[in-house]
């Protein structure tokens, strides 16, 4: 479609910053291959996750969500887990379900390892993940690139 319309190269950019952060979902992905064609060969984007390279939990945590829902983990499935999860440790942590007590703990998060990276809350209550992912167009397919340590 990119190419009847003249194009011949795509470039995919993508923001990121304290207040927005847009990062490819597995829709998004796909519609980018099917819509861009070969002009968004070797484009590349950031993503919060990646099955690629995964440790041994992210493995374990792909080949649950594959045998139970028949689905591919992707992004959104992989950070809404790491977010239940990560509430479920400030609650223990608290030793209480109440939001209004646990909130604390929660804040003070530090090096959750989570399925789709580490995370921590910063001193602002910003939750900041590490690695993030650049994954990059390869034969019609979105394949990982690198992953980038975040400094906290």
């Amino acid at each position: 479609m990119i190419n009847e319309l003249g194009f011949k190269k795509v470039a995919l950019i993508t923001a990121v910053n304290s207040e927005f952060s847009v990062s490819l979902s597995k829709i998004f992905k796909d519609a980018i291959t099917e819509i861009g064609g070969e002009a968004v060969e070797s484009s590349i984007s950031y993503c919060g996750f990646s099955p690629e390279q995964p440790t041994e939990e992210t493995a374990k945590f792909i080949a649950d969500v594959q045998a139970k829902y028949n689905k591919e983990a992707e992004l959104f499935i992989a950070q809404g887990y790491d977010a239940l999860k990560i509430i479920c440790d400030a609650m223990e942590r608290a030793d209480s379900a109440d939001p209004k007590v646990f909130v604390e703990a929660l804040a003070q998060t530090k090096e959750y390892p989570g399925v789709s990276g580490v995370t921590t809350f910063l001193e602002n209550q910003e939750p900041v993940k590490s690695p993030v992912y650049l994954l990059q167009v390869k034969d019609q397919q979105w394949t990982l690139l690198k992953k980038v340590p975040v400094e906290m």
